[in-house]
């Protein structure tokens, strides 16, 4: 995955993440330990899925957390919790003050593939659910309308075989 903003391009390749600043030349990584795929930029910050602390590697499947890295700061920040971790397909997205990821956290038994949108504001450092229909809301993109992302009116099927819609969830004042 490849996402460009600013003067950052950021990219990952054989899970690990890459940053490379185009005015001077010069690139970040990969020094984070782990696994790293699905990165995001807004120019100010990159954020992407990390596999570090859970044991097998990136083709072992299970739990992935989310960070985000400052440049300017050069400070990480882990975004999600152990309580709280999320699949490979999250598929963060950022703008500004936020970063928005899909999560199964609230699926059940019932309706296995649930996904609800939650979101993370740097501003306050804490995590807000935001969307809360059934079904299966899945690959944000945030942007100053809104969030848009893919639907999936019955989050009981098989993810590749459903109905899709494209939606658009308005982000909560901070």
């Amino acid at each position: 995955d490849t996402d460009i903003a600013g003067n950052w391009v950021v990219y990952t390749t054989v899970a690990s993440l890459f940053a490379y600043n185009l005015d001077l030349g010069t690139t970040i990584g990969p020094y984070i330990p782990g696994d790293q795929i699905w990165s995001r930029t807004d120019g100010v910050n990159v954020t992407w899925l990390d596999h570090r602390n859970y044991p097998g590697g990136y083709m072992s499947g299970g739990s992935w957390d989310i960070y985000s890295y400052n440049f300017a700061s050069e400070a990480e920040t882990r975004i999600t919790t152990p309580a709280t971790p999320v699949a490979e397909d999250a598929a963060p997205d950022m703008l500004g003050d936020v970063i928005v990821w899909s999560d199964g956290r609230n699926a059940t038994t019932a309706e296995p593939h649930h996904r609800d949108l939650f979101l993370y504001r740097y501003s306050t450092g804490r995590q807000e659910q935001l969307t809360f229909a059934t079904g299966a809301a899945r690959v944000p993109v945030v942007t100053s309308a809104g969030v848009f992302f893919n639907w999936l009116p019955n989050s009981e099927t098989d993810p590749a075989t459903a109905d899709h819609a494209i939606c658009v969830q308005e982000l909560p004042p901070p």
